[in-house]
């Protein structure tokens, strides 16, 4: 969902907003350190990308800049949290009573309990939010009308939405760069007419919005220490209405088994050869088919891709005649007489 090119400009749909911040920056910085690629390097740099934050590029720094500045000694505890992280949300699963050697992938996942395992996400999540409300919040989160009446309801969504997923409330279908964000990072560049920071600077915002996520913190988690800040990982959810809110199967069907990846709910690869043969790949989970019988019987075919997910890997598709007739399983041919 990147703009198709520098410079070109915004949609009128606010929700689909382009900025200079946009989550493609993840990729574009893998490939500019990559020499030599090859369709499996391709599909594992798209699996690489799935676990970095991609706000970070964008926010780590200037928080490292006004963290530089401050003698406090929790201050230079974050800063150094934040200068070890390496800006992944890798999970780690808790061990479980029900953990069985004889689980399947699924069930192990489904039952365990999985944690980010770095503080520096809850850190990172937390403060990027605050920051966000104390800054744009200012502004567009408050009333409307000429009385002040009303909520701003646009203006607080985009005030308060950092689009991070919870247990409760996952991502659709991955994390973007949300369109507050994107605004506080044009606002940090100076790039706004209007002054977001009400005449002060940005490092003062910065840390009083810290001040304000770490008292949150050690009241979420009942702790001072720091390590122990550990947020529990979202879930990938795969619903049971599409985007638009129409159902495509019954609610029973929705699952929540897979830990949050950056990287939608399908994966698809196409490679076109030098002697002109067409290959792909593809992962769509949870299965190829999503037939239910009406007697409840799911089709072969129904959640045969969900362990593939879960491991980051992919299937073939034929495209070249040799490939389908060499792994075709069965032909049937329909046939149409006219009355």
């Amino acid at each position: 969902n990147n703009k198709p090119g520098k410079g070109f400009p915004n949609p009128d749909e606010w929700w689909f907003s382009w900025s200079q911040a946009d989550r493609i920056k993840i990729l574009n910085d893998l490939l500019s350190r990559t020499n030599e690629l090859s369709p499996q390097k391709v599909w594992d740099l798209f699996m690489q990308a799935s676990y970095i934050d991609p706000n970070a590029a964008y926010f780590l720094p200037p928080m490292q800049a006004a963290l530089a500045n401050s003698d406090d000694p929790r201050h230079r505890r974050v800063a150094q949290i934040l200068q070890n992280w390496d800006r992944r949300f890798m999970a780690f699963q808790k061990a479980n009573d029900k953990a069985d050697a004889n689980m399947t992938d699924t069930e192990r996942t489904r039952d365990a309990q999985t944690y980010y395992s770095d503080p520096a996400n809850a850190i990172f999540r937390t403060w990027l939010g605050e920051m966000l409300a104390q800054t744009v919040g200012d502004d567009l989160g408050g009333t409307n009308g000429e009385n002040g009446e009303g909520e701003n309801r646009v203006g607080k969504i985009i005030a308060t939405t950092t689009a991070y997923g919870t247990p409760n409330q996952p991502t659709m279908a991955g994390l973007n760069i949300s369109v507050g964000l994107k605004l506080l990072y044009e606002a940090l560049l100076g790039r706004p007419d209007y002054d977001f920071f009400n005449g002060q600077a940005a490092d003062t915002y910065w840390l009083t919005s810290l001040d304000t996520s770490l008292a949150k913190l050690e009241k979420r988690f009942g702790t001072a220490n720091m390590d122990e800040w550990l947020v529990p990982v979202p879930p990938t959810r795969f619903h049971h209405t599409n985007f638009f809110g129409i159902p495509q199967t019954i609610a029973q069907n929705a699952r929540d088994d897979a830990p949050d990846m950056n990287r939608g709910t399908e994966n698809n690869m196409t490679i076109f050869t030098q002697d002109q043969k067409v290959m792909a790949y593809e992962i769509v989970p949870p299965g190829q088919s999503g037939f239910i019988a009406p007697d409840g019987s799911k089709a072969k075919h129904y959640e045969d891709q969900f362990d593939l997910y879960l491991r980051h890997e992919k299937k073939p598709v034929w495209f070249m005649p040799a490939d389908i007739d060499r792994a075709t399983k069965s032909q049937q041919t329909l046939r149409f007489t006219r009355p």
